[in-house]
């Protein structure tokens, strides 16, 4: 490490101020409020944790030794993306921990621990590499380290800490003044902007008494980063172009930054973005129905707000429900989101965010429908994705279906035209969530998802870096319907790297969503035109379910999906039929996983079709409530105009005419007695 004299300007104006979550003055309160039982399930936690981290015989005990030895002798993918990451949510928690009681244990084990974290074996690998969100994640735990603990330091301890903050700050901004650099082209959209600009920025603040020329420039360097990142990674109705995990992981750092800037500095141009403002809305049109988590896809977890105590992330419905802290600009759809969907976890800035006010916004908000108007449903074009929902009550449903084009280094999958089904408190058609690799039979790739295989292979390889395209060629959304039509031929034929897929000369997926009227439930009809030239083929549709379902095989092309239970619970029919004969089957389908990513178990729907030129799929997904005795009856037949889709209900039929590229759903008729 540097060693410097003491006459160094390092040691020039040490600030006895903390400025990124609270100051001096603003402990008392705090104190009252960690001591007032409204706040105790959140602090005890926290302290207890704390308690841990410092402790030799706790498991999780923080050892200053071994997270060194550990760096030194670890890969780069996983030092960048764990030490770091661990080192935030330490000073984080030990910083609270010593301002709310005094104890000179957190402190000094703090300080070991932040010596620990500016070993040459972090900080040079964490400045040398392409991995821009773990530099997020370095500058983070230096930030709020030196914010808290600088004063609290001797000269000798802070200097080290201050010349590898230095460090980070110089490489990043030697990085941002290229103009061919990362931060100006394939970095922008991807949620490592928001990591870092964001954690760029609060380390611009910490420093601002060391280097007050650099500083400002830093600090602008790093507003800039963020709003980059919002003006290309979020579109005009708040949708995220990567996953919910991922756009929670961007915002995190993001959002801790512009409610720093706003007290600190009156800086308000992150908080104003137009974009972040709609992110609420399109969290209400992502949570499943009547549950906590959001949905799965492209490399998600059915998770909720991580604002958890690891140091990965921010409570940041939290800042956007209260407003950032301005009563006038609360918003009571992330209110009830926040008070919804929240881990059970707890994060210190839940306290110095003051949350009271919020829970009782979001609790006169009973659901999104005071919100939003019906009929509910959206498309949010620069991702692909089409949502429709009847509500977001347990009894309610929602489906869904994507195909987006891929921007070059965020996440993807291989998975364009696939849809998902929840409701009536179920997950009835899923998502397996996390992959990003290349493993052919991995969570990334078609194999994994619903949609439909050419002798046994899908689209083009994806994930890891590597994307394909889709196209959404129409979109509908009404009081009686929804319809989305998906384009996934260039998906199938290769990806963005010109790797090839199946060569399939049609791949469209015709997708509908039937709203509940006249005692008839809420369900969805899936229309595939896909072909290949050559004969024969073997056509695979398919469908992901939940590792809990009961699933059974029932008359040609019907399968009967259910929770354990009884015939108390709900059960979903599925019906398939195609132009020839199919061959049913469904067993388990069990993935790889990683660390945190639950559960790895599905099952597998398939229903193949040997054919020598269009399968022509038509599948109906009907989940019905407990009780309700009826299953509809789904029938296929040619007539002048084209193909008619019959699903016949209790009292009416609803027919679909098919031809090609075009389908309509036709008003309904009365079947004759």
């Amino acid at each position: 490490m540097t060693v410097f004299l003491l006459g160094s300007p390092l040691f020039a104006a040490v600030s006895p101020e903390p400025v990124l979550f609270f100051n001096r003055a603003g402990i008392k309160t705090l104190k009252e409020r960690v001591a007032s039982p409204a706040y105790k399930p959140t602090w005890d936690p926290i302290l207890a944790y704390a308690d841990g981290v410092c402790d030799p015989g706790s498991r999780h005990y923080a050892d200053p030794v071994a997270f060194v030895e550990a760096a030194r002798n670890t890969k780069e993918k996983n030092l960048t993306h764990m030490f770091p990451r661990r080192l935030s949510g330490w000073m984080e928690t030990l910083s609270f921990a010593h301002a709310m009681t005094g104890k000179k244990k957190y402190k000094e084990h703090a300080i070991k621990l932040l010596h620990a974290g500016i070993d040459d074996a972090i900080v040079n690998v964490v400045n040398g590499s392409i991995y821009a969100g773990v530099r997020g994640d370095m500058m983070r735990a230096l930030a709020i380290g030196l914010d808290y603990f600088s004063p609290l330091m001797t000269p000798e301890q802070r200097a080290p800490v201050v010349e590898a903050a230095r460090k980070c700050m110089e490489s990043l901004a030697e990085e941002f003044a290229r103009p061919d650099s990362q931060w100006h082209a394939w970095t922008v959209p991807h949620n490592f902007s928001g990591v870092t600009g964001g954690a760029a920025g609060l380390l611009a603040l910490v420093l601002r008494e060391d280097f007050p020329d650099k500083s400002r420039e830093w600090l602008g360097m790093a507003e800039t980063i963020v709003l980059n990142w919002l003006d290309a990674a979020f579109e005009d109705k708040g949708a995220n172009i990567e996953g919910v995990d991922y756009m929670q992981y961007g915002l995190g750092n993001a959002l801790m930054l512009a409610e720093a800037l706003a007290r600190v500095e009156k800086r308000r141009a992150i908080i104003e973005h137009p974009k972040l403002k709609m992110v609420s809305y399109f969290l209400a049109m992502q949570i499943l129905p009547g549950a906590s988590g959001y949905e799965a896809r492209n490399d998600s977890r059915y998770d909720s707000d991580r604002g958890e105590s690891k140091g990965t992330g921010a409570p940041f419905l939290l800042l956007l429900a209260s407003g950032f802290n301005d009563a006038t600009r609360a918003d009571p759809l992330a209110a009830w989101l926040w008070t919804q969907s929240r881990r059970a976890d707890k994060n210190l800035m839940q306290i110095a965010w003051h949350h009271l006010g919020v829970e009782h916004l979001g609790s006169q908000v009973k659901s999104p429908a005071q919100l939003i108007p019906a009929p509910y449903g959206e498309h949010f074009k620069k991702r692909g994705l089409c949502v429709w929902r009847t509500g977001w009550a347990k009894d309610d449903t929602y489906f869904a279906i994507e195909a987006g084009h891929y921007i070059p280094v965020t996440h993807n999958q291989g998975d364009k035209g696939h849809f998902t089904l929840y409701g009536l408190g179920q997950r009835w058609a899923v998502d397996v969530g996390y992959g990003n690799n290349r493993d052919p039979k991995g969570r990334s790739q078609t194999v994994t998802h619903s949609c439909v295989l050419v002798d046994g292979k899908g689209q083009a390889l994806s994930g890891g870096g590597l994307g394909t395209d889709g196209d959404v060629l129409d979109y509908i959304n009404n009081n009686a319907f929804g319809y989305a039509l998906i384009d996934a031929k260039s998906a199938y034929n290769k990806n963005d790297k010109d790797m090839p897929g199946v060569p399939v000369t049609k791949a469209l997926r015709h997708a509908f969503y039937v709203r509940p009227s006249e005692g008839v439930p809420a369900y969805a009809v899936v229309l595939d035109d896909i072909e290949e030239e050559g004969a024969p083929h073997a056509f695979t549709w398919q469908m992901i379910t939940w590792e809990t379902m009961q699933v059974s095989e029932k008359d040609s092309g019907t399968f009967v999906v259910a929770p354990s239970g009884g015939s108390s619970q709900p059960r979903m029919v599925v019906r398939v039929s195609a132009a020839t004969g199919l061959d049913l089957a469904h067993a388990p389908l069990e993935l790889a996983g990683a660390p945190g990513i639950d559960p790895l178990k599905y099952i597998k729907l398939t229903a193949t079709s040997q054919s020598t030129g269009n399968p022509r799929f038509a599948a109906l997904l009907a989940p019905l409530p407990a009780g309700y005795r009826h299953d509809p009856a789904l029938s296929v037949r040619k007539i002048s105009q084209g193909t008619l889709v019959s699903i016949e209900w209790p009292g009416r039929i609803d027919r679909i005419l098919w031809n090609g590229d075009k389908a309509t759903l036709m008003n309904p008729v009365k079947p004759a007695k």
